[in-house]
């Protein structure tokens, strides 16, 4: 019985190594890109501080992708806010659109969605466009270069990120 186990356990080992793969060998993990701006609102001493990301995920291990990919806008005081996220091939075309959210006081919008198949080797491109208005009384005193609408009320931002699949 103990020369059995010694054979299996030795047949497994073998089997590892000729092909590079455990039969306990964890998967290969996702492929994550992410990017974060922040965007304050202020007046006097009080302020409201935003952060906007942008996120596309996908398969490291498959021939055929699906890329999930969403824009999120979460605040520190409800506002007025929308906003909406869109994936574009190399040729600037759209591939898809996520639901626009907004319009509405909210903490947190999320525009998200999902696209198949996309090649190896493919660029593409994650939009994410979100207008914010500033609780009363407060301008938006800081921004990053994508946005317009500083000291003022309302706020727009449009981001893109391109990548390669």
């Amino acid at each position: 019985m103990r020369l059995r186990a010694l054979v299996v356990a030795a047949f497994v080992g073998l089997t590892t190594l000729v092909t590079g793969v455990s039969a306990n060998a964890a998967p290969i993990p996702d492929t994550v890109i992410t990017d974060q701006f922040q965007v304050r609102a202020q007046s006097g001493t009080v302020a409201t501080i935003c952060s906007i990301q942008l996120r596309a995920q996908w398969p490291s291990d498959t021939a055929n992708v699906r890329i999930a990919f969403q824009g999120r806008t979460n605040c520190g005081a409800p506002m007025i806010m929308t906003g909406q996220s869109t994936l574009y091939n190399e040729t600037r075309q759209i591939e898809q659109v996520g639901p626009r959210f907004g319009f509405a006081y909210l903490y947190q919008g999320l525009s998200a969605g999902s696209h198949t198949p996309v090649s190896r080797g493919a660029e593409q491109i994650l939009g994410y466009t979100t207008t914010l208005i500033a609780p009363q009384g407060q301008v938006w005193r800081q921004a990053p270069r994508q946005c317009t609408g500083l000291y003022t009320r309302v706020l727009t931002c449009s981001f893109e990120r391109s990548f390669v699949v």
